[in-house]
């Protein structure tokens, strides 16, 4: 299975909720670090915010990992999303 490696990732919105392969992820003020097996992986959100303003949800490591998404709520005020991204094997 292969060295564990950690996903680091930051979200900016008003309320959110994530998982990774569909389990949850505890944000501490908007950070979180999960430890995944190397291979491919799934981030889903789900956010809400004041129409007009933007959120984003980013994973900053390990760097094939690495990905940005901001956008701006509308009139709905909630927004979700799903990601597929790759680990590798730690070093």
């Amino acid at each position: 299975m292969g060295t564990p490696v950690t996903v680091d990732i930051s979200v900016k919105a008003e309320i959110a909720k994530l998982e990774i392969d569909e389990a949850p992820v505890t944000l501490t003020d908007g950070e979180a670090s999960v430890t995944v097996p190397p291979g491919k992986h799934d981030i889903t959100w789900a956010v809400r915010g004041a129409a007009g303003t933007k959120y984003s949800i980013a994973i900053s490591a390990p760097k094939e990992a690495a990905f940005s998404h901001t956008d701006t709520f509308d009139e709905e005020q909630f927004d979700t999303g799903v990601k597929t991204f790759t680990v590798n094997e730690a070093e």
